[in-house]
């Protein structure tokens, strides 16, 4: 039977010939007769009449008027008649007709031969059963050298000289390879490939399917993607976190238990450019750091480039996360629910008429109607410094008014609109917010403390396919983050071995908020078989505002009274381009320069970007990469205060400098013995750091603390190694990392370098994730040496000691490990998961930092100690489970 798809009946009729090579047309012949008749009738007459196979394009069939009349004649010779008037010819492979444009007329012998003809194959990568177009999907030609990755819309443009059939092949991690059959010279319209989802779960069934990929490694240095679709199958706190599964990557610190915002390869977080669908995200965790803000569930793909990225991305001096959302089922409806022991959520996707899709995920804590033992857990860790709790006993649907009060929730929201195969629009928008709020009066003391914090954007792209050779998108996003935190405290305090008591006030309040513009647009344009020339304009516009202020009263006498206001605006404009070639051994190559203007400081800053891939063979590459970064928008870091006093600012080219960064990097990709071996060498400086720096002053009988904005440098090394190893059912992996941080400023250790706060020589992460069966299991081990913590000296004056050395001391070594294990099911279409993770299962109490603030009676403390500051340490969690469930039909 024919069929109005001629790329299904291209494929279908060269299986047949794949299969039956050998067969050929019967000894038959044909007549026919037909006057001023569409080409596709006649040709269909043949095909039904006489049980004849005749692959043809349909859509160019119907608009060819043909006549034809033949009398006992061959198949071939018939078809050859009607096709005489025409610019079409019939060649005979094996036994289908193939009707196809006329090959060129050969040139005169004393011509030179013309060159081959090169066929662009225009096609797009989508989920089959929802439609989504997968972003970044490698497609090869199989049998060839000849490969590319899909660019952000699932779209691809790949170039043969072939005139037969050739085979596409389709990898995209968590779905099964596709392969499918083109004839080149016959296929005028665009290239559909559905890709089937991994599934290991099917009802009453037992089913042994390879275990989907979890981590995947490609020709772009320092790029790893995680599959977002199995983020259950990691041990954590919350199923829907998306920063824990990443913090098993080699170069990723997985030792902070935060994911406030990831530490990649020793830079600091806010050194890291987090998008999601065009718009920046600048608050990233929930629960203070205990887990991702972002849900899991609504996001498509996740890929980290840990540095040395091309020419596409600016704005951050380390690292880049690009966080792709779902576009949403464009077949069925389909719900997911989930609960634990903090929050429960919902995701529902699905269609609107034919050319729209929606996608929303909401999740909400009910910390506020039951506390679980989790949560206390999780409460006296993070702000262990105005909580502890007598009792692990979870409070059953009651509220005790002196214990903090707190709720997070965010929620994701995407509706996309395909009005043509080649067109993808599309509008997401995204908002978390955290609060807290504590009042607690005591015999001796008060404290209140209120604390609002979040993040939403608001992002609109469009994206287009307009030729096998232009593509081009538009993106426009707005994105705001804010933070309210009022603290004051009042306590009557003893002196040691006196009857005297001290009455210690503080106030602290912080109130920061970031607005954020960004509109881009990117256009890639082929440059025949093997180049492709890539440019962008980019426009970011920022304001901040900040009201920070601290007060701190001993006795009516002041310690620290400080207030600062702050506005600022500023605008990036960015020209970025890059020439992107492909061949043979060569299998990316990258040449790219970004020219920022930076309306603050009315200066241009040139970003020079290089990279390179050679796959010598399937089973050995080499990568490296090179180039510079500015970043614009920094946050400003007070070592010796809890987050929130960490607060964003702009540059402005003198007491916040503008940070750039150098990096340069190198590795390697072997599989061997089913093994794959993934090694980095990198190098990077970061110049112009800050950081808010305690000063101390004896004046008279009192100390003072003052605040003053340190400038420094770093200088990071080191390699970052991945092991895996998939069988039939079990996924293993380990990531090591070897890394020296130093910083350099003129203010600490004559100059000197000296190891920076997240200095730590080495750290290995073991995973194993697998399953039987319905029953799913999973292992988490983490090590990591210890890391730096400060102790400042005195003189007697108060003047640093000639004997201090920053950074001097080290954290004891931190390990721990998790566990997890969950079960599903399926009933009557309904699938059911079942899981409880244990986190730090041998209960190690781990020290994360050890950090000082000013006593509350600094001269007292100083005249018996030697010291006005007090130490505090902060621990890790202990032992804690987590069960969950989630069901989705």
């Amino acid at each position: 039977m024919l069929t109005n798809r001629r790329p299904i009946v291209t494929a279908i009729m060269f299986v047949i010939l794949f299969l039956f090579p050998f067969e050929w047309l019967p000894a038959q012949t044909v007549s026919i007769s037909a006057k001023q008749r569409p080409l596709a009738e006649v040709l269909q007459t043949i095909s039904v009449n006489y049980q004849v196979k005749i692959a043809y394009d349909s859509d160019l069939a119907k608009e060819i008027i043909v006549s034809v009349a033949v009398t006992q004649r061959t198949p071939l010779e018939a078809v050859e008649q009607a096709l005489l008037s025409t610019n079409l010819e019939a060649i005979q492979m094996a036994d289908v007709i193939v009707v196809r444009p006329k090959a060129e007329k050969a040139q005169p012998h004393s011509a030179a031969p013309p060159a081959p003809k090169i066929f662009k194959i225009l096609g797009v990568v989508k989920a089959m059963g929802s439609r989504e177009q997968l972003p970044y999907a490698v497609i090869s030609i199989l049998g060839t050298d000849i490969g590319i990755t899909c660019n952000s819309d699932g779209y691809f443009t790949i170039s043969t000289q072939r005139t037969d059939t050739i085979r596409l092949k389709a990898f995209y991690l968590g779905f099964n390879p596709k392969e499918i059959i083109v004839v080149p010279p016959a296929q005028s319209k665009m290239v559909v490939v559905e890709m089937e989802r991994q599934e290991l779960v099917i009802e009453d069934v037992l089913v042994r399917v390879k275990q989907p990929d979890l981590v995947l490694t490609e020709n772009n240095p320092g790029m790893v993607a995680w599959n977002s679709n199995r983020n259950t199958d990691i041990p954590s706190l919350n199923g829907l976190d998306i920063s824990a599964p990443l913090q098993l990557l080699p170069g990723v610190d997985g030792t902070t238990e935060s994911s406030a915002g990831l530490l990649v390869r020793k830079s600091a977080t806010d050194k890291n450019l987090i998008t999601y669908d065009g718009f920046t995200i600048y608050q990233i965790d929930h629960f203070f750091g205990a887990f991702s803000s972002l849900n899991a569930k609504a996001i498509k793909d996740i890929r980290v480039y840990k540095g040395g990225f091309d020419a596409r991305w600016g704005g951050r001096a380390s690292s880049v996360v690009e966080i792709t959302g779902k576009t949403g089922n464009a077949n069925v409806t389909r719900v997911d629910a989930g609960l634990d022991l903090l929050n429960f959520d919902a995701t529902v996707e699905g269609p609107i008429g034919l050319k729209f899709t929606y996608v929303v995920a909401a999740r909400r804590s009910f910390s506020d109607l039951y506390r679980s033992s989790l949560y206390y857990s999780l409460m006296e860790s993070a702000r262990s410094d105005i909580f502890s709790i007598n009792s692990s006993t979870p409070s059953f649907f009651k509220v005790d008014i002196d214990e903090p009060s707190y709720t997070f929730g965010d929620i994701s929201l995407k509706l996309a609109y395909r009005p043509t195969e080649k067109d993808n629009i599309s509008v997401s928008a995204y908002r978390g917010i955290d609060a807290t709020n504590l009042e607690r009066i005591q015999s001796f003391s008060t404290l209140t403390e209120k604390a609002d914090w979040g993040n939403g954007g608001v992002g609109l792209r469009w994206a287009r396919q307009w030729s096998p050779i232009l593509y081009q998108s538009i993106n426009v996003g707005i994105s705001k983050y804010s933070l309210q935190f009022n603290h004051a405290d009042s306590t009557l305090r003893r002196r040691q071995n006196s009857t005297v008591r001290d009455t210690i006030i503080r106030a602290l309040i912080t109130d920061n908020s970031i607005t954020d513009f960004n509109a881009n647009w990117h256009s890639g344009v082929k440059l025949g078989k093997w180049a492709e020339a890539q440019m962008g304009i980019q426009t970011n516009g920022v304001r901040i505002h900040l009201y920070d202020s601290i007060a701190h009263y001993t006795n009516s006498f002041e310690v620290i009274d400080t207030s600062h206001v702050n506005d600022q605006r500023m605008l990036q404009s960015t020209l970025w381009g890059q020439y992107v070639w492909a061949r043979g051994k060569l299998s990316s190559f990258k040449l790219g320069l970004r020219a920022n203007h930076y309306s603050v400081t009315q200066k241009m800053y040139w970003e020079p970007r290089i990279q390179a891939a050679f796959a010598f063979n399937k089973s050995f590459t080499l990568r490296a990469s090179a180039g510079r970064y500015y970043q614009f928008v920094n946050r400003t870091l007070d070592v010796s205060q809890s987050g929130f006093r960490n607060v964003w600012n702009i540059a402005d080219g003198h007491q916040y400098p503008v940070v750039h960064s150098d990096q340069i990097m190198g590795g390697f990709l072997i599989r061997f013995w089913g093994l794959t071996f993934d090694a980095e060498a990198y190098y990077k400086t970061t110049s112009n750091l800050t950081y808010n720096q305690t000063i101390l002053k004896r004046v008279g009988g009192r100390i003072k603390q003052e605040k003053r904005i340190i400038t420094y440098g770093n200088k990071a090394t080191g390699i970052d190694v991945l092991v895996r190893k998939e069988f039939q059912t079990t996924h293993v992996w380990a990531s090591y990392s070897l890394t020296r941080s130093m910083n350099q400023s003129d203010f600490f250790n004559w100059g000197q370098p000296y190891p920076a706060a997240d200095d730590q020589l080495h750290e290995l992460k073991l995973a194993c994730v697998g399953k039987w069966r319905h029953w799913g299991y999973n292992a988490v081990w983490i090590y990591g040496s210890g890391k730096p913590w400060d102790e400042p000296l005195f003189t007697t004056y108060m003047n640093l000691s000639p004997n201090y050395s920053k950074n001097a001391n080290r954290l004891p070594s931190y390990h721990r490990l998790d566990l997890g294990f969950n079960y599903t099911f399926l009933t009557k279409g309904i699938e059911t998961k079942l899981g409880i993770n244990l986190f730090n299962v041998y209960n190690h109490s781990n020290t994360l930092a050890t950090l000082f603030n000013l006593s509350s009676t600094p001269l007292q403390t100083y005249l018996q100690t030697g010291t006005p500051l007090e130490y505090t340490n902060f621990y890790g969690l202990g032992f804690n489970w987590s069960l969950y469930l989630n069901v989705k039909f």
